[in-house]
């Protein structure tokens, strides 16, 4: 498990820091523990829930507003730099998410249940879903994009797990927050269609949480994105007293194994007095990030250039909870509010 907060200075923190973003060539983020503005803070158990404003283990709900399109949003877009007031900017070439799309209708997803809906993950073939409900976990398989998911299988409640879930690219595994929000762990399967049992690995995840770096964050572990090619772990390492920091990680796997990541840079991503922007999924080509900003409010997506860019500018996805898109981003997945609490619904890109 992860090693306590240590009570090394800043400048170690820093030096820290910056080599190993020397390394990755990124930029390395500002400290963590500056002083807090404010704003709401999420709470401390069970990971910040993914696509709400507490960390509590389930989604805060939606509220009014519906679903809405999405559109640019002027007043507080970043530039290039990151810095806010500057126009969006679109990248130089064509990215697989296009810039300032529009989506249609809602479909409402039959597999919704009575209760509120938490989207976890879809596949990036879409064939494989992964939701919460009532703290249970949910997840169903099908054939075709065009045919319906089969009847889901539920993991109960446990004791350690789970805050919140997502799917690898295959379906095969089941990558979930520890309910005190300590680290993540991992169920597997043979086959789509098959059951996942047994208790969750910890071990692929034990240099992420038992990095040096992971004493700076004395907050959750929260919000577990993989990537379409399965070769990256977006996740959330929150500081309950930041401000104008990092706070979202990309982890490159190798044997399985998930080490520390680097900061995502992109000042429009970083913390506000103890409020975050929690990534909710990725672009299949890495470039566009959807994530729930808790400040507004509200689903958003931004992009950037190059992946050694930061993310700068963004959009409104509205109510859209837990915003992810299918491979070519054309299809977008999310939780909003239904005919019973918050439902599944998927659009399509006019």
């Amino acid at each position: 498990m992860r090693s306590a907060a240590s009570g090394w200075s800043w400048l170690v923190w820093f030096a820290l820091f910056a080599a190993c973003s020397a390394k990755e060539d990124h930029a390395a983020p500002p400290s963590h523990g500056g002083a807090t503005t404010t704003g709401g803070k999420a709470g401390a158990s069970g990971g910040a829930t993914r696509g709400g404003d507490s960390a509590s283990g389930g989604a805060a709900r939606g509220g009014s507003g519906g679903t809405g399109e999405a559109g640019e949003s002027a007043g507080g877009q970043a530039g290039a730099g990151g810095e806010a007031g500057a126009p969006l900017v679109t990248p130089p070439s064509p990215s697989v998410c296009t810039p300032k799309a529009s989506w249609g209708a809602p479909e409402r997803l039959e597999l919704s249940t009575a209760g509120d809906d938490v989207l976890g993950g879809v596949t990036p073939d879409e064939l494989s879903i992964v939701w919460m409900s009532g703290g249970e976990v949910h997840y169903a398989d099908r054939d075709s994009v065009d045919g319906e998911f089969a009847a889901a299988q539920t993991i109960p409640k446990g004791d350690s797990y789970f805050a919140q879930v997502t799917l690898s690219p295959d379906g095969l595994a089941l990558i979930g927050v520890r309910l005190d929000g300590a680290g993540f762990g991992v169920l597997t399967r043979a086959a789509r269609a098959d059951a996942f049992q047994g208790e969750p690995d910890e071990s692929p995840f034990e240099a992420l949480y038992g990095a040096p770096a992971a004493n700076f964050s004395n907050g959750p572990f929260a919000d577990p994105v993989i990537s379409a090619n399965g070769a990256h772990l977006f996740y959330s390492a929150l500081e309950l007293e930041s401000n104008a920091s990092a706070s979202i990680y990309d982890s490159r796997g190798s044997d399985g194994i998930w080490p520390w990541g680097t900061p995502l840079s992109g000042a429009l991503l970083y913390s506000e007095g103890g409020a975050f922007r929690r990534p909710t999924g990725v672009a299949s080509d890495l470039r566009t990030l959807f994530y729930w900003d808790e400040l507004a409010g509200e689903a958003r997506l931004s992009f950037r250039p190059r992946l050694d860019a930061a993310f700068s500018g963004w959009e409104s996805l509205g109510m859209r909870r837990n915003a992810l898109p299918n491979r070519a981003c054309d299809r977008l997945y999310y939780a909003a509010p239904g005919s019973a609490g918050d439902d599944l619904f998927v659009s399509k890109k006019n």
